[in-house]
């Protein structure tokens, strides 16, 4: 699957939504991995939401989203500047059934975290309270 391929469709869905600014970064000319295009696509969807959600009520929203290679890994961050994470959720932020959200199934990061360990990568996210919240995902690059 090629990373940038699935982001860039997906910046495309989102960029008629004129409060919404998706600023791409892309790092490196290797983006391939291996994993189930269907699923990577549902993980960066649900990034991509997560952060747009996490901005609330402000009028013009920026997410980043940014590709870098390290080592034989790539790693894909996206970048909300949202209320950042309260540090007593911080700990249960990829179980199932849990959300800080009003209404939502509190499944989209436990599935998250499910794709990317299927792929063989790693999610994580730092976060500060006021400022936004990053998650970083990094999957180990396709080599042909």
């Amino acid at each position: 699957v090629d990373v940038e391929q699935v982001l860039q469709s997906l910046i495309g869905l989102y960029s008629s939504d004129g409060n919404l600014s998706l600023h791409f970064i892309l790092n490196t000319d290797q983006t391939k991995i291996f994993a189930d295009k269907t699923q990577v696509n549902r993980l960066f969807t649900n990034l991509i939401k997560n952060a747009i959600e996490a901005s609330g009520e402000q009028t013009n929203i920026d997410i980043y989203i940014n590709i870098q290679k390290q080592d034989n890994d790539i790693m894909i961050a996206v970048r909300d500047e949202g209320s950042g994470i309260p540090s007593e959720m911080q700990q249960k932020i990829f179980s199932p059934n849990f959300t800080t959200k009003s209404s939502g199934t509190g499944l989209g990061l436990a599935i998250c975290k499910a794709i990317v360990e299927k792929a063989n990568g790693n999610i994580w996210f730092e976060t500060e309270e006021g400022k936004g919240t990053t998650f970083f995902v990094v999957f180990p690059t396709y080599q042909e």
